[in-house]
């Protein structure tokens, strides 16, 4: 299946429409089982989403169900030294202790641009060596807009690339970028398909910074009213069909939520003309500008 199941939420009050804050540890053990049992085998988690990490470890069968992926800490320094790796190993080696396991099924570099800092190559070869080691099975990065994979491409070989891709955002496709990263065989997670909830959220209590977008979010909600789709339905399955997207990550705070996702992504949906509600408006399409 290609969807994969966020973990922010377990350890994090996460998300612009999130108003249940961080999911309880019952409902956590809820939805990895209905996870596991609905054929999802891969978890995106890291050790800056609060305690998710140590939350998931405490899953008895978490190992043996599913394929863990994990991202190094970032970096705030301009010049990358032996003591940063050191820690950045010491951050692996505890993620691996909080998740009870011995192999990390991924590992992403959360901040892409500490690559290209002075001595960035560091923390390429800190996570080769650990991959070499059979710590690690892919070596991956975290990227949010064209120019870091274009720049990644040029000095460094990776396995995985995780990258924003929802049916506003559709530029990585559009500039055949999604392609390039196909050619290198290089596996692709889009994470934001639902832009981090702002597809749902109750337009009168957004911050006036969205309100460009609400014009958008209307024809998107009355597209899906007129096909007899949910908007769900209509922007997972867009997502899903992109024949270049490995996985799609989605966060959930509860496990009737992931249901309804998994319903959603199990139909056969087709959606016409889907680039005409591509936007351009980087503050929309990028959370890190956003209030």
């Amino acid at each position: 299946m290609k969807l994969a199941l966020g973990t922010v939420q377990f350890g994090l009050n996460y998300g612009v429409s999130n108003t249940q804050g961080q999911t309880p540890l019952e409902e956590v053990y809820r939805t990895l089982s209905f996870a596991h049992k609905a054929g999802i085998t891969t978890l995106d988690t890291s050790s800056s989403y609060g305690n998710a990490e140590a939350v998931l470890g405490s899953y008895e069968p978490l190992n043996s169900q599913f394929d863990i992926i994990t991202k190094s800490i970032a970096i705030n320094d301009s010049n990358i030294e032996q003591h940063h790796i050191e820690t950045i190993l010491t951050s692996l080696k505890r993620s691996m202790e909080q998740l009870k396991t011995a192999k990390l099924a991924g590992v992403l570099v959360h901040q892409c641009d500490d690559l290209f800092k002075t001595n960035g190559e560091r923390i390429y070869q800190a996570l080769t060596e650990q991959k070499s080691q059979g710590n690690i099975k892919r070596i991956g990065v975290s990227v949010y807009h064209q120019q870091q994979i274009e720049q990644l491409l040029a000095h460094y070989d990776v396995d995985v690339i995780q990258l924003p891709f929802n049916i506003f955002d559709q530029r990585l496709l559009k500039s055949g970028t999604l392609d390039e990263l196909k050619s290198r065989n290089i596996e692709i997670h889009a994470r934001s398909v639902f832009l981090q909830g702002l597809f749902f959220a109750d337009q009168t209590t957004l911050n006036p910074f969205f309100s460009p977008a609400f014009i958008p979010l209307n024809q998107l909600k009355t597209f899906a009213k007129q096909n007899n789709l949910s908007l769900i339905e209509l922007t997972l399955n867009f997502v899903k069909n992109t024949s270049q997207i490995d996985k799609l990550i989605c966060g959930v705070n509860t496990c009737e939520q992931l249901e309804q996702l998994v319903n959603a992504i199990e139909k056969d949906i087709i959606i016409d003309n889907a680039e005409q509600f591509a936007l351009s408006d980087e503050n929309i399409l990028s959370p890190t500008n956003w209030p």
